[in-house]
């Protein structure tokens, strides 16, 4: 039976994940490993991220910022009164608070960039010469530091809280992709080709030397919840594919491997080799 491409399964996945994962139907002849869908959990990452950010932009319309101007992985704002700071949205959670620059900015009915009301249509007028230099607002060049640092901390004040939401998003996400994607794809990629994950050394090409290759990625992962995690991730490829293949580890390797990792609190490895 053929299978459905990513592409197809991608918008469905998104829709139904409810946090469970899927199981294999059917008798099997050895424990299957839950399947865990990486393209889900990424999706309802990215749509957790988008809906953080609009938390951020929300609170920067209630300071009087108008709509953002999209430039090459950043959303920049700026505020209608000329000498108010410029806000600097950054694609991976940096917030740039910073001088607004000069504008060009025509005064006739009283239009700036960020109005909602219709531009009239003789603007131009105002600003051909010798008006010219009129339609130039330098408000935030001359201001002081001592005038600007207060508005920029009533700015950061306002919305540290939901920049701290959409980090936490962020985060998060990566994190997911990580253990869900990333990491799986490594554990492959030594096992089944014996690539290394220094991609500068030679490849594996003993089972010995990638069953050791995969230890050590185990052993040494961080002694924090992502780290835990990520040595759960190994772990059930260790019990799942290597001690199922022809090549399993002992139980001497296993113990050696336990007593070498770093972490007091960690889940140790307790998949012996098969009898069969």
């Amino acid at each position: 039976m053929a299978s459905s491409s990513p592409a197809c399964r991608g918008p469905i996945l998104a829709i139904l994940f409810l946090g469970t994962t899927a199981q294999a139907e059917g008798p099997t002849t050895r424990d299957e490993p839950p399947i865990t869908e990486g393209l889900e959990i990424t999706v309802i990452g990215e749509l957790e991220i988008k809906r953080r950010r609009a938390e951020v932009i929300v609170e920067l319309r209630e300071l009087g910022y108008g709509k953002g101007e999209r430039k090459e992985g950043k959303t920049v704002f700026h505020h209608p009164v000329a000498y108010h700071p410029s806000i600097v949205l950054h694609d991976d959670g940096i917030v740039s608070i910073k001088r607004g620059p000069v504008r060009f900015q025509p005064f006739l009915g009283g239009w700036t960039p960020e109005s909602t009301q219709p531009r009239n249509k003789l603007w131009y007028l105002t600003c051909l010469p010798p008006l010219t230099l009129n339609c130039f607002r330098m408000g935030g060049q001359v201001i002081s530091p001592r005038k600007l640092s207060p508005m920029k901390h009533q700015v950061a004040t306002h919305i540290d809280p939901d920049v701290d939401h959409w980090r936490d998003a962020l985060a998060q996400n990566a994190t997911a992709h990580r253990l869900g994607v990333e990491l799986p794809g490594q554990l492959e990629a030594i096992w089944l080709h014996g690539q290394p994950i220094d991609p500068h050394a030679p490849l594996l090409a003993a089972p010995g030397a990638r069953q050791a290759a995969i230890l050590d990625l185990w052993s040494n992962r961080a002694c924090s919840v992502e780290g835990e995690a990520a040595r759960q991730v190994i772990g059930d490829f260790i019990r799942h594919e290597i001690q199922h293949s022809a090549h399993p580890l002992s139980a001497h390797e296993l113990s050696k491997a336990n007593e070498s990792q770093r972490c007091p609190d960690a889940t140790i490895l307790d998949a012996p080799a098969p009898s069969w």
